[in-house]
């Protein structure tokens, strides 16, 4: 999703690829402004260590955001297809940031938190995040809204919970999907587990009854990016 150096970002502008621009403040190329002012296109700045850590490869102060939407509506999320992580009642900002994290390197379309926001809880999470919600929508709705934007989209719920009869491998985790991890505490509600289309369980083997929030968020994407690749939809250069 990430276009590297001013020659190519700007290109990719002119041929509607990109969705937003990360620039290093002490730099500046009006012809980028420029064309992202015409075409209504969000500049973000950072540091020099901002642009280190968000760039693939090293050496470069500007970054293009491509296909994704930044910032959208639930019902434009849920629009727009590919895979949605929803949060269950999540209400650790820790928790919320590293999942959002994971979620956005992962290539997810959007993240959805069922929780309460206050704005302690944005900001602790947005830090824990590495404010990876600059480039990922990230929706705070109720669990009744998820659903019904999700049933209205024909988007798959499948969530992961330890009452689940089925391993992640074993279920199709590819197309326009909404994977849910639950709360801390009390995992997943009862209302999104009789929403869901199919509830996988990782295997645990261990004395501990269950993994740790963000690893259960990360084995679910990264199965999920396996399957896609082994379907020929996973392209790294693109």
């Amino acid at each position: 999703m990430q276009v590297r150096g001013p020659d190519a970002v700007f290109n990719a502008i002119e041929r509607d690829e990109i969705t937003l621009v990360l620039m290093q403040k002490e730099v500046d190329y009006p012809h980028i402004r420029s064309i992202c002012e015409e075409k209504n296109i969000p500049i973000e700045e950072g540091s020099n260590t901002d642009l280190w850590r968000m760039s693939a490869e090293p050496g470069f102060d500007v970054l293009g955001l491509k296909r994704r939407k930044p910032v959208a509506s639930l019902d434009e999320l849920c629009a727009s297809g590919g895979t949605i992580w929803i949060l269950d009642g999540v209400e650790y900002a820790t928790n919320i940031g590293n999942c959002l994290r994971t979620a956005e390197v992962s290539g997810a379309a959007g993240v959805v938190i069922t929780t309460s926001a206050t704005n302690e809880l944005r900001r602790t999470a947005t830090r824990a995040s590495m404010r990876a919600d600059r480039f990922i929508p990230t929706i705070w709705a109720t669990c009744a809204e998820v659903i019904e934007s999700c049933k209205h989209h024909e988007i798959r719920i499948i969530v992961a919970e330890d009452v689940g009869s089925s391993k992640p491998w074993e279920v199709d985790l590819t197309g326009d999907i909404a994977m849910v991890v639950g709360a801390e505490r009390y995992g997943v509600s009862q209302e999104m587990l009789e929403a869901a289309d199919t509830v996988v369980r990782l295997p645990m083997l261990g004395f501990v009854p269950s993994y740790n929030l963000q690893v259960t968020l990360a084995a679910m994407a990264l199965e999920s990016l396996r399957q896609m690749d082994e379907k020929g939809l996973l392209n790294m250069e693109d």
